[in-house]
């Protein structure tokens, strides 16, 4: 891949951010209609306080006590979509805010970080998106699907 390859260069400028103060069936219809897996969450100044993903929403979801099965600890890998999860709140479930289950603690990079430095974020942390920041506002993301993308059109050398 060629050296020093800027964050500016290959990230999304389109982002899709949600407000704290949403509620996850909100949020869910956000992921539904815009194909997404996570969003950015900012606060009333458009600064980046958290992100929230599908795997949010799905550990947030309602399950009786006891349900537990042997195949638990892959179940958010293997769930058939929000289905079952809007079916559970038509029977009671409660809406949480999205600033109750999004992760605060959000690694960003700016425009000028490497390709190279968002993979070795991406590989240590487990994670598939970075939101990149300006003084605190988001300017915009890039995901796996970026890198690839990137990868799969220019020259490894």
């Amino acid at each position: 891949m060629k050296e020093n390859v800027k964050v500016s260069k290959i990230m999304n400028r389109r982002v899709i951010t949600v407000p704290m103060k949403m509620t996850i069936e909100e949020l869910y219809r956000v992921l539904r209609e815009q194909k997404l897996t996570g969003v950015p969450v900012v606060n009333d100044n458009r600064e980046l306080v958290g992100i929230v993903s599908r795997e949010d929403i799905l550990r947030s979801t309602y399950r009786p006590p006891n349900s537990y099965t042997e195949f638990d600890d892959i179940y958010d890998l293997f769930f058939p979509g929000f289905q079952e999860h809007e079916e559970i709140n038509r029977k009671g479930r409660m809406f949480y805010w999205v600033e109750e289950i999004m992760t605060r603690d959000v690694i960003t990079v700016t425009e000028n970080a490497s390709i190279q430095e968002v993979c070795r974020l991406m590989f240590e942390n487990g994670i598939h998106r970075i939101p990149v920041v300006r003084e605190k506002k988001v300017v915009g993301i890039i995901n796996t699907e970026d890198i690839f993308r990137f990868i799969m059109y220019n020259s490894f050398v």
